[in-house]
């Protein structure tokens, strides 16, 4: 689940109908990356919170796990407009970091992400500036303390859109059951 500093070789888990999907680099195809099919179990209550608090207009197709050690980071980039719907969800794990949005101008916008906080990006956020977290162990924070960067991980919540531009909605683990018991 580690891997290089700025993603190179960097291990992406897309989860989905109970198995994994490892891949060696970010250079990959849509068709490595996307797993059409239920997310996890554990992630079923976070994707309550998230529906219940109509953060996504519909449940998300994709959950991308990333995993990174002191000093790895995420090279800034936007993700691709015609496989993602118009929102990214991100909750951070571990560490807190500093993640940058990246405007068309190359001006930065350092963000704090607590540990265990949750992020969104949408319009401009999401198509215009690119979100990245700079390789680095420690941050400088706005009052001179200083951040020691620490294992953290990110889970990533998309909304799928299919080859054909549908958008995919998941099957519901209550449907799943219910076809089972008949």
């Amino acid at each position: 689940m580690f891997g290089k500093k700025f993603t190179k070789d960097h291990g992406i888990h897309n989860l989905s109908e109970g198995f994994n999907i490892m891949v060696s680099s970010m250079m990959i195809t849509r068709e490595k990356l996307i797993c059409l099919g239920e997310l996890p179990e554990f992630s079923a209550f976070i994707v309550e919170g998230i529906m219940e608090q109509k953060l996504l207009p519909v449940e998300p197709g994709q959950l991308a796990i990333n995993g990174y050690r002191p000093g790895e980071g995420l090279i800034p980039h936007i993700d691709k407009s015609q496989d993602y719907g118009d929102e990214v969800i991100g909750i951070s794990l571990g560490s807190d970091i500093i993640m940058d949005l990246v405007g068309p101008k190359g001006e930065k916008i350092p963000i704090l992400l607590p540990r265990r906080s949750l992020y969104i990006l949408q319009g401009e956020a999401r198509y215009v500036w690119k979100y990245g977290i700079p390789g680095r162990k420690t941050d400088k924070l706005k009052d001179g303390k200083i951040l020691i960067q620490n294992t953290r991980a990110f889970l990533t919540y998309r909304i799928d859109i299919t080859k054909d531009g549908q958008i995919h909605i998941p099957p519901k683990q209550t449907q799943k059951n219910e076809n089972l018991e008949s």
